[in-house]
């Protein structure tokens, strides 16, 4: 929307902007043009004496809340005409089934970054001690089941088709809660060893290394804060360890340093993987990315639409909506399922160390 439209909008309020808003022919450019609208307005104040004698002319009285009051009315005009393209859409996007190529896709986005990140999986079956048994619909599933509010578009084929920014890095951050969840568990078997300085956490880490008959399985956990206190740090010769860029030189024997993390800085976490394996429960359904983690979007089973649902909704869009819209808005809702089924095993000679800093 152009500034001297919104100029001529001003000046001629009362004549161009009619009391009946439905009697404007709807145009679907509408449901863009609020925030340029909002922008231009706020470029226009008081002071600027070029734009007010344009407005009103040789008229002195009450100029400021004149202009305030034709402001208010031009955003609640096109306040109006975004919401009213909106809902139009969103009649046509709701009758519009789900596409399963576009679930597909969004399956393996979200299936490719949750196996790319997925720190703590990714060793244990470097390690080779995973173990894929059939999902019995038994134990419990780890994941989101999350309502995409108005996101029916992002999983149709068509014209009305439009992707959302970011949607699939629901697989990044299940990662990283599945990480968390290790070294959670972790904390409520070990002990933390309390360090005082960076001679006394080089001396329990040697400690830990020379106690373990097969120092290949250890693996040291840090942040990038608690990183910066570890001792005899090189950067990683073999690049084949999961998620690893440095060492610990332990004499002749490189010990792989993980520090991917943005939590847990105040400690570093030093584990043998010889105690530690991890049952993953797969499956055949194709709904499942590589048979390990279930992905799907699914229809939302619209609830009675009450008073409350509808001040809910109105807060949350600055609209006044009826019972009807709200009922086109939440057809346009849809359900994303994302779960994995696991189960980290500790074995009883488990050994860890945790140092807190």
């Amino acid at each position: 929307m152009t500034f001297s439209f919104v100029l001529i909008l001003l000046k001629y309020n009362d004549d161009i902007i009619p009391d009946d808003y439905s009697c404007i022919e709807l145009n679907n450019s509408f449901k863009y043009e609020l925030n340029d609208i909002k922008q231009n307005l706020d470029r226009i104040t008081i002071e600027d004496k070029e734009y007010i004698d344009f407005i009103f002319g040789k008229e002195n009285e009450g100029q400021e809340s004149q202009l305030n009051m034709r402001k208010e009315k031009i955003i609640d005009l096109f306040s109006y005409l975004k919401k009213r393209a909106e809902i139009d859409e969103f009649n046509i996007i709701k009758d519009i089934p789900l596409s399963e190529n576009k679930i597909n896709d969004f399956r393996e986005k979200v299936g490719s970054l949750w196996e790319k990140n997925n720190v703590i999986i990714n060793i244990i079956k470097h390690f080779g001690r995973e173990r894929n048994l059939p999902n019995d619909n038994k134990g419990n599933a780890f994941g989101y089941f999350r309502t995409l509010e108005k996101g029916r578009f992002a999983f149709i084929d068509g014209d009305y088709h439009k992707n959302i920014h970011g949607l699939e890095t629901y697989g990044v951050n299940l990662a990283r809660s599945i990480d968390y969840l290790f070294f959670e568990k972790i904390l409520d078997i070990a002990e933390p060893t309390t360090c005082n300085g960076d001679v006394d956490i080089h001396i329990h880490i040697e400690e830990f290394i020379d106690k373990s008959p097969d120092k290949s399985n250890i693996v040291i956990f840090t942040n990038w804060r608690s990183h910066q206190r570890l001792a005899k740090v090189k950067v990683a010769e073999n690049e084949k360890f999961p998620h690893s860029n440095f060492c610990y030189s332990y004499y002749d024997t490189p010990i792989p340093i993980v520090n991917s993390f943005s939590d847990y800085q105040d400690y570093i976490f030093i584990v043998d993987f010889k105690d530690v394996a991890i049952d993953i429960f797969f499956s055949d359904s194709p709904k499942y990315y590589k048979q390990e983690l279930f992905v799907d979007v699914i229809e939302y089973q619209i609830g009675v639409i009450t008073t409350n649902t509808i001040q809910e909704w109105s807060q949350k869009d600055g609209n006044e909506y009826t019972a009807s819209e709200i009922e086109v808005l939440e057809s346009n809702n849809i359900n994303i399922k994302i779960l994995c089924k696991f189960e980290f095993k500790f074995e009883d000679s488990l050994n860890f160390l945790v140092i807190k800093i």
